[in-house]
């Protein structure tokens, strides 16, 4: 039987070298062709994305989803995510507290 421990590290290592990505034929985008208009006429510097949560301000209305504790590789990727959470401006969610 796996330890916590292990079992974290499994599912890391499943998402990271396994191809996890939900794809179907069926689905309701698959038969949609989109036409890329690249909008070069807009000055993307005059758009303000920001946003309030929780008291807090955000440049962008995204969060980061939770990640799990418990290992040393989860670690460095909480550590990456809270980098690039800072960085950016954006929220970054808790795992189990």
């Amino acid at each position: 039987m796996h330890s916590t421990h292990e079992r974290k590290n499994d599912h890391l290592a499943i998402c990271l070298n396994e191809k996890v990505e939900y794809y179907s034929e069926n689905s309701s985008f698959a038969s949609f062709m989109f036409e890329h208009d690249a909008l070069p006429e807009l000055d993307f510097d005059a758009i303000d994305l920001s946003t309030e949560f929780l008291g807090k301000k955000l440049k962008a209305p995204f969060i980061i989803g939770a990640m799990t504790g418990g290992t040393q590789q989860a670690q460095k990727i909480n550590e990456r995510l809270s980098l690039v959470a800072e960085k950016t401006g954006i929220a970054l969610a808790l795992g189990s507290q």
